[in-house]
């Protein structure tokens, strides 16, 4: 008797759900349709009967197995729970981003530290094929010859197969690591590299001309059907395909209905992405070139930054991350109606917080309800990024009271700071810089376009063309590099540190030090564990790698906590800020304004979450003590900042006897330097006023667009004088890309735009002398004036220790 035959009855007698046993019946049609070709009726009928049994046998032990990884996770979020110091909601929060009261992992931390591990296997593409200053990919040519060793041709590239090699381990390790989280992906011998889809162009092409395009570049006897486990027939290949085709060009909405939380769990989605294989190196470079989004470098890097995201979330979350969410909401909430601790109104807020940090650190918050809408926004914030950021990295000068801050707070040297700065703020790839990937020590800027974008603006994303234009103004401004330097040094300092301390046991450790190791869970035992550990040596230095640690859990607690406190040292946007300005989805008329006022915010609301929140979780003496040294390291460090843009606008210092001055020094340190503008002026360091810059520099463009050309027109028609010269010139000098690039913006506005201003502009020489005479109030002299194509003097170090005029 064929098992088709037994089904309705299992289903009577409620052995089985209706969805099984719709399965089972789905499940034997098709085995039983493939072994028809094959044998005679009876024979195909017991072989599809067996074939299926076994099957989801199978599948039955996977869906057990993940089940009690599920179970597992929420028993381990429960413990947390309980040992943290505070309120539920905020201990369920603290598993999605740090938390110092947490001596548990969190999604993030975990993010980094996987991210770590995969590079420090990577370093030698990193290093080869790490962007350029334009944010292309460097040797393109060695690429390729990486991609051909993967598909198992012989290029004769001997650096190739190694970088080959390198990525199939890095690969398996996240392979291997995903499936122990609850995962169930295959392995698959030759499997090459894994594919990007632009949904544009693919949706553009239409379906017969996409399958004509890919069904020749396919290996079908290595594609296996779901079903019947075995490669699939012409017509299961086109059927599969369609669908292939369909949740590209839906981006995803094809296998969604309305209203629902969607999709498979986290541990069943990934190998889906392995369903194409493509028959050599050539077809799958011309699949990318024509219809894919990416370079062989993005899609290695991507697929890195992607399976380490949902590692984590699996890995503390459970195999569906979503129902563990789910699952802690009703536990804050319960909490809360049994009034065992936060209230009602605070449950709630925690409860929508939990949710859209979860969305942040799973990506869902920045996938777009319209592309086309998400994609003009972001590419309008990009170019101003590109015009108005050039001198962000004399800001970033404020990273090294961080720097000594952090480092003090976690029993590190802090004389060393400068020095780790200039070993690795260097445009080639130096060995120390080698050592710092090696060590799990993450290579933003090498890895990703727009990391340094991503610091200051919370998002990058957008057209390729305007995220490689900020990308690129960011990189020549300097910022990519003196980040990327400051958080190496940071974590290599943090690493020799632990090598120094391992002869020691934990009693006779610094205090500070063991108070650092005791917040992110590190006990006595532990760190028995972690000293005995063989040290990396290089240059006369050791190190402690984490990745040498015995124990993966310790090693990796050990890299989350380097990498956590690397974003204290080198402030960048963090998941709780992101979060806060997340406040609706990318590509909704909310979603993109208030994106739009919160541009170049996110690096001071970081700084806030993260400095802010460490300086209220001390206690008594060590409040005032840690706020204290925050305050005056960050001010002096903006004092700095704030001299070394006035002469990089061609004026001499300021004086800093003034209270006025020490304000926007505060602020300058704080990452709010902008609003610090407003102490002595009526305009921000952009041309706009205050509530321009609270709505945000996207406003304050449309706003000068409509001045320059509408105003214009209107003060033409009622017979005014026109403006339309200056304004031009001004709209020229706020809006250029590159024109705020703080070591070229003096020579680019005296030798080109106060010319092009003094030929068009009647009134110019008067609007030059009212610069002038404003600096003199302020007791400052331009020393390269308005107007002059070359300077008279060099700068005025004295002012500073003037006194203000009266």
């Amino acid at each position: 008797m064929s098992l088709k035959v037994c089904i309705p009855q299992m289903l009577e007698r409620g052995e089985v759900t209706p969805e099984q046993a719709a399965q089972m019946e789905e499940l034997y049609d098709s085995l039983e349709r493939e072994y028809a070709r094959q044998m005679g009726a009876a024979a195909a009928a017991a072989k599809a009967s067996e074939e299926t049994l076994t099957r989801l046998e199978a599948e039955a032990l996977t869906r057990k197995r993940q089940a009690l990884l599920q179970i597992s996770a929420q028993q381990q979020a429960l413990e947390n729970i309980k040992s943290f110091d505070g309120p539920v909601g905020t201990a369920a929060l603290a598993m999605i981003d740090q938390d110092s009261r947490a001596q548990y992992s969190n999604v993030e931390g975990r993010r980094k530290a996987v991210v770590g591990r995969a590079h420090a296997m990577m370093e030698g593409v990193l290093a080869k094929h790490r962007r350029t200053l334009i944010g292309r990919v460097r040797d393109p040519a060695g690429l390729t010859d990486i991609v051909r060793e993967l598909f198992g041709a012989d290029t004769g590239n001997l650096a190739a197969k190694e970088l080959a090699d390198a990525w199939r381990q890095t690969a398996e390790m996240l392979r291997t690591r995903f499936n122990a989280a609850g995962g169930a992906i295959g392995k698959l011998e030759g499997w090459g590299m894994p594919q990007s889809h632009d949904s544009f162009k693919v949706r553009r092409a239409g379906f017969q001309s996409w399958y004509d395009f890919i069904l020749p570049r396919l290996d079908p006897e290595r594609m296996i059907d779901d079903i019947t486990g075995r490669p699939f027939t012409a017509e299961g290949l086109r059927e599969a395909l369609t669908h292939v085709y369909e949740t590209i060009r839906t981006e995803g909405w094809a296998d969604r209905a309305p209203g629902t939380v969607g999709g498979k769990k986290l541990a069943n989605k990934r190998a889906d992405e392995r369903f194409l294989v493509f028959k050599d190196a050539d077809s799958w470079l011309s699949y990318q070139e024509s219809f894919g989004s990416a370079t062989p470098f993005d899609s290695m890097m991507g697929h890195i930054s992607g399976m380490s995201r949902d590692i984590a979330m699996m890995e503390i979350l459970g195999p569906s991350p979503k129902a563990t969410v789910r699952w802690l909401q009703d536990v804050i909430q319960k909490d809360a109606a049994l009034g065992a601790g936060d209230n009602i109104d605070a449950a709630s807020s925690s409860v929508r917080q939990l949710q859209a940090m979860f969305d942040t650190v799973s990506g869902a918050a920045q996938t777009p309800v319209s592309q086309k809408m998400a994609r003009r926004f972001s590419g309008i914030r990009s170019v101003l990024t590109s015009a108005m950021l050039g001198s962000a990295a004399i800001s970033a000068t404020t990273d090294t009271a961080f720097q000594a801050v952090t480092r003090r707070f976690n029993g590190l040297p802090v004389a060393g700071a400068i020095t780790g700065y200039l070993k690795l703020l260097r445009p080639t790839m130096t060995a120390d810089q080698k050592v710092a990937i090696r060590l799990g020590l993450i290579a933003e800027e090498a890895s990703k376009m727009a990391a340094s974008q991503n610091r200051y603006i919370g998002e990058s994303v957008g057209p390729e063309l305007a995220s490689r234009l900020a990308d690129g103004i960011l990189r020549a401004s300097g910022l990519s590099a003196w980040t990327q330097a400051g958080r190496w040094a940071f974590g290599m300092e943090f690493l020799g540190h632990i090598a120094d301390q391992s002869g020691k046991n934990m009693d006779a450790l610094d205090p500070a030090f063991r108070r650092a190791l005791q917040r992110y869970g590190i006990s006595p035992e532990d760190w028995d564990v972690i000293r005995t550990t063989e040290q990396y040596k290089h240059g006369g230095a050791s190190f402690l790698r984490p990745e040498d640690v015995a124990d993966q859990r310790l090693g990796d607690r050990l890299l989350e906590m380097v990498l956590t406190e690397t974003d204290f040292a080198v402030p960048s946007a963090t998941v709780r800020a992101r979060s806060v300005m997340n406040v609706e989805r990318p590509g909704t008329w909310m979603g993109e304004i208030a994106r739009s006022a919160l541009l170049f915010k996110s690096f001071g609301v970081s700084m806030l979450l993260t400095h802010g929140r460490r300086t209220m979780e001390q206690q008594g003496f060590s409040r005032l003590q840690y706020a204290a040294g925050l305050a005056i390291t960050t001010t002096l460090m903006g004092a700095l900042a704030l001299q070394l843009k006035e002469i990089a606008k061609g004026r001499d210092p300021r004086p800093m006897n003034d209270q006025k001055f020490w304000g926007a020094a505060l602020l300058q340190g704080g990452g709010f330097g902008i609003f610090g503008d407003f102490i002595t002026s009526t305009e921000n360091r952009f041309g706009g006023g205050l509530s321009g810059t609270m709505a945000g520099p996207v406003v304050g463009a449309v706003g000068d667009a409509i001045t320059l050309t509408a105003g214009n027109a209107w003060e033409t028609y009622q017979g005014k004088d026109m403006r339309l010269g200056r304004d031009m010139v001004k709209f020229a000098k706020r809006y250029t890309p590159g024109g705020s690039l703080w070591y070229a913006r003096l020579a680019f506005e005296r030798t080109m735009l106060d010319q092009m201003q003094a030929m068009v502009d009647p009134e110019y020489y008067e609007a030059f002398s009212r610069v002038e005479k404003y600096a003199r109030e302020t007791g400052q002299e331009y020393w390269w004036r308005p107007g002059e194509v070359g300077p008279d003097r060099a700068p005025d170090m004295e002012t500073a220790l003037e006194e203000m005029p009266d």
